[in-house]
């Protein structure tokens, strides 16, 4: 196996970036409006943050799984040394 320092040219879809940031956005608001009551201000705080990484997270796996869509994708991989 050859050593040495490798580089890579990658693309970011910032369309698909947004559009997955607000739709786990908009669904972990959705999920703790339905599902969570009378808690105090920091607990929906702290919920929201985890629903929304979660979704955030399943939302990445589904593309890439899926629809073979990846929000980061590998153009080019090359050797520098």
């Amino acid at each position: 196996m050859p050593y040495g320092i490798y580089g890579a040219w990658m693309t970011v879809d910032f369309r698909l970036l947004w559009f997955t940031l607000v739709l786990s956005v908009g669904l972990s608001l959705v999920i703790l409006a339905i599902f969570v009551k009378d808690r105090s201000w920091h607990e929906y705080v702290t919920l929201f943050f985890a629903v929304a990484t979660i979704m955030f997270l399943l939302i990445l796996l589904a593309l890439r799984l899926f629809f073979d869509h990846s929000i980061i994708v590998t153009r080019d991989f090359f050797r520098l040394r």
